[in-house]
Parts: structure tokens; C-alpha cells; sequence
């Protein structure tokens, strides 16, 4: 009341700490991006970011588990996902989010080999698919949905059962003629693969990122998304295609 009196308004600030903290869960495709940029940000602003990096289906797991969302104990402040799928069952504990970037799925295949040039060349008997458990990592989800929608995994289901030739990334370490990757991850193995586009409108994963409704630390979450925002040339490095805009409140 007393500051009203000379025309100021008073606003909801972050609670004061001598060395603010944050905890950002971060989906793991992110990382070839973000860790660079979470470090210099803790350092320019004298903050300590406890970064988690890994796949979505563990992090929304863990938020799960964390008593009424509380960040003190663990649940995150700030979340960057995979791709939007992954904040779905999770968003009512966020603020809106904001698209940061996307990236596509793609057929990688080791340097040199004319085995696969497209998603129907994965049904061939001979070929070993190597995919995600979509149980646990996001690829894995997001390439079930993809197959699906083509009409191709309940066929690579049946050549499974058949010949034995899909293997689950993570229960096998057989190698495989061919594997379904982010194209991020693809081009930073480009000296051991070559990548196949695929011709399919499901093929795209889209990160967003938002902040936490219990987070005592909302300005800062914010200040970390625009920084992030105004990194498009280490996105577009990492091979990612940057589509940051304003940050909404919500």
C-alpha cells in the first residue's frame, strides 16, 4: 500500500538466495545443445543449475514419484523434453510451454552400406532393425508412432517373431545393418553412418520447454529459457532447427 502511494506495483519475485538454485530436467536428445549453454549461464548469473539429463520416460517417471510436485525435494523447476508427447502427461503441473526446437527421425546405416533406402526395405529378411524400447526412451515411443502410422510395425512385429531381426536398443549389443535415430544423434556419429531421410509427416520431434507452477524460482527458469532462446547457432550446430519465440507466462 505504502509503495502504491508513489505510483509502483508490486510483482511476484523469485525468493531470495545468496546463490539461487535451480533444478532443470533436461530430455537426453537436448543435451548435445543445452549443457554448454546451462554452464555459461550458471557462471554469467551465479547460479548453480543441478542439470538432469536422460529419457523422458524416466524423467516424467521421477516427477511422478516426487511429493506434491515439490522442488525442494527433487521435482524439477524447469523441463526441457524430448518432444511435446513428453510434456502431455505432465503439463498440469507446468506453465505453457514454448517450442525451443525440432529435429527429425531418420534411417541411419554404418558409412557405405546399400542394404536400406527406405522404411519398406527394413521388412527384408537379412536386415537386423535396431529400434527404442518405446516403454523407455522417447525415440522409441515416437518411432512406434511413426511405424504405425505407415503401416509398418505390426509388420516388423511379424518379421520379429520370423526371423528374429528386431533388436531393442539397451537389452542387445548385437550389431545392426540399420537403426532409427535422431537425426541430432546421427550427425554426430556422420564419420560412422550415413543418414537416410524418411518420407513420412511423422517423423519430426519438437523440444519444448517450461517451467514448474511450484518453482520458487520462476524469473530465473525464465531467464535460462531466453538464453536459450537467443542461442540459435548451437542448436543449428547440434543439428536441431531452432523455433524459439517470446516466452507466455501462462
Amino acid at each position: 500500500p505504502v509503495l502504491g502511494m508513489f505510483g509502483t506495483k508490486p510483482f511476484a519475485a523469485d525468493v531470495w538466495a545468496e546463490r539461487p538454485k535451480i533444478t532443470c530436467f533436461c530430455g537426453a536428445v537436448n543435451r548435445l545443445a543445452v549443457e554448454k549453454i546451462v554452464e555459461e549461464f550458471e557462471r554469467h548469473e551465479g547460479v548453480e543449475i543441478d542439470d538432469v539429463y536422460n529419457g523422458c520416460g524416466m524423467l516424467t517417471g521421477n516427477m511422478k514419484l516426487i511429493n506434491e510436485q515439490r522442488t525442494d525435494l527433487g521435482f524439477p523447476d524447469v523441463y526441457m523434453a524430448c518432444d511435446v508427447y513428453y510434456l502431455e502427461n505432465v503439463k498440469q503441473w507446468f506453465q505453457e510451454a514454448q517450442i525451443v526446437s525440432e529435429t527429425d527421425m531418420v534411417i541411419a546405416v554404418p558409412k557405405g552400406s546399400d542394404k536400406v533406402q527406405s522404411l519398406e526395405d527394413l521388412l527384408k529378411p537379412g536386415v537386423r532393425v535396431a529400434i527404442g524400447q518405446s516403454e523407455h526412451c522417447p525415440i522409441g515411443a515416437l518411432t512406434r508412432r511413426m511405424l504405425t502410422a505407415g503401416g509398418f510395425y505390426d509388420r516388423l512385429i511379424e518379421k520379429q517373431k520370423t526371423f528374429g531381426e528386431v533388436v531393442a536398443i539397451g537389452t542387445d549389443t548385437t550389431p545392426a545393418d540399420v537403426a532409427i535415430a535422431y537425426e541430432t544423434d546421427a550427425k554426430a556419429n556422420a564419420d560412422r553412418v550415413d543418414i537416410i531421410h524418411i518420407d513420412s509427416p511423422h517423423t519430426k520431434a519438437v523440444q519444448p520447454f517450461a517451467i514448474s507452477r511450484t518453482s520458487m524460482q520462476k524469473h530465473l527458469g525464465r531467464r535460462l529459457y531466453q538464453r536459450i532462446a537467443r542461442s540459435p547457432e548451437v542448436f543449428e550446430a547440434a543439428g536441431f532447427r531452432p523455433r524459439s519465440g517470446e516466452f507466455d507466462t501462462g
